[in-house]
């Protein structure tokens, strides 16, 4: 049997990470923010993943003592780098990205974080939510550093928190 050195398996390594970078695909995300969340024991990872061929897109990934879920958001096109995140009366988190793109997860459901239905999303009142703070690949910026404000970026809707919404951008810079 042939073995196998230390050169070759580096070399393989190299080829692996090289064809990853050409391609659209990432092993693992380039940035990620991670947020202790206030309900239970979850917590909320906002990553960014990378592609030298096209986009690919932000995930929101829930951790909890039940499981993993990871949800695919919008593609990375420029300005929606941050992510709007909310706890509901319900515990569910919502957020909500950059042109109104909204995500509702019920992060306490003791057979694992879950996507909301439609029918669950329509029972929620927004008004009683709690702003969280802004997430994106670079941190976490809590809400008692800045005001609620979703970008709308001139493309968007969302029919949530319609009285913090802007058109465009905020008007402060979401850097940590």
């Amino acid at each position: 049997m042939k073995k196998i050195g230390c050169l070759q398996i580096f070399a393989a390594a190299i080829a692996l990470v090289s064809l990853s970078l050409y391609t659209r695909m990432s092993l693992w995300p380039w940035d990620e923010s991670v947020v202790q969340l206030p309900m239970g024991e979850a917590i909320a990872r906002f990553q960014a993943w990378g592609g030298f061929i096209e986009p690919q897109p932000y995930v929101l990934r829930i951790d909890t003592p039940y499981g993993t879920l990871s949800a695919k958001l919008w593609v990375n096109w420029g300005p929606a780098r941050t992510i709007n995140l909310y706890r509901t009366p319900e515990d569910w988190l919502v957020g909500i990205g950059g042109g109104g793109d909204a995500v509702m997860i019920d992060v306490v459901d003791k057979s694992g974080p879950r996507m909301l239905t439609d029918k669950e999303r329509n029972k929620t009142d927004d008004e009683k939510w709690i702003f969280l703070g802004y997430a994106s690949a670079d941190g976490f910026i809590s809400a008692s550093r800045l005001p609620e404000c979703i970008e709308l970026l001139g493309e968007g809707y969302t029919p949530y928190r319609k009285k913090y919404q802007n058109q465009h951008f905020c008007s402060f810079p979401l850097k940590q």
